[in-house]
């Protein structure tokens, strides 16, 4: 080979193996990588490997293994899981898992990504698929809001309504004038205090009801994971937005 051919490295300087990820402790190493299962495939190795870590590595791993877990659970995309890898590595190269939760702070981490990306997720849905708390999560969302300066944008209802519409297998008129709906709501701060997700679920039923589709408030709150009272109570709260708004669409036919 041609040593001056673009793609040729000096063999010492080359790195073989996948390309490093956050999520591991080490690209080389054997601690929970995919492919070794400990109890079948060279448990002795990864006995000896895990003990010589120090203690900080250990928490390393436990973490970066529960958040690779969370993230599969959640079925959140490979980069929502990188970064959340990172913000918990940050957090233990700060000393903020002394005296904490370790799977308090993947919680944490995971719903910090997740919402980076403005994804439609909330400490509540983050809980369920954990052993914490949402009151805990919200805590440690706190902490490393402090002293990592991580900013996060609040949810929005909007952010919810493609996810909802799907599930509840919404027409996309409906959605389309439950998105209305819900900017009209918004630029009102009727949403402020109050759960999105159930919001959005409001706005679809809102929408739906008024143009004739069955559809109960319990199937919305299911959906969107409040109560079917937060339901109602959203849904009085966007009548006042949806009358002049409804009335329209329902009268004019829309040209193409």
């Amino acid at each position: 080979m041609e040593l001056s051919e673009p793609s040729w490295v000096d063999e010492a300087d080359r790195r073989l193996g996948p390309r490093q990820s956050q999520r591991w402790l080490s690209a080389g190493s054997c601690v929970g990588r995919a492919g070794t299962r400990p109890e079948t495939n060279g448990s002795d190795r990864f006995v000896r490997y895990n003990a010589r870590l120090r203690p900080e590595e250990r928490s390393l791993v436990h973490g970066l293994r529960e958040v690779r877990s969370l993230a599969a659970s959640l079925e959140l995309p490979a980069p929502v899981a990188e970064r959340a890898a990172y913000w918990f590595r940050t957090a233990t190269s700060k000393g903020l898992l002394n005296g904490r939760s370790i799977e308090a702070m993947c919680a944490a981490v995971m719903y910090i990504a997740a919402r980076e990306r403005e994804l439609p997720i909330t400490k509540a849905t983050v809980a369920e698929r954990s052993p914490i708390s949402e009151d805990r999560i919200r805590g440690h969302v706190g902490v490393l809001q402090a002293q990592l300066s991580v900013s996060i944008k609040p949810a929005t209802p909007q952010e919810f309504l493609p996810k909802l519409a799907s599930e509840l297998s919404t027409v996309d008129s409906h959605e389309r004038r439950a998105r209305e709906l819900l900017e009209a709501a918004v630029e009102a701060n009727v949403h402020v205090g109050k759960h999105p997700a159930g919001v959005a679920g409001a706005a679809i039923y809102t929408t739906a009801t008024n143009s004739g589709r069955q559809l109960t408030q319990t199937e919305v709150a299911e959906a969107a994971g409040v109560s079917s009272i937060t339901i109602c109570r959203r849904h009085q709260q966007l009548q006042n937005y949806s009358s002049e708004e409804t009335s329209g669409s329902a009268e004019t036919v829309p040209s193409t």
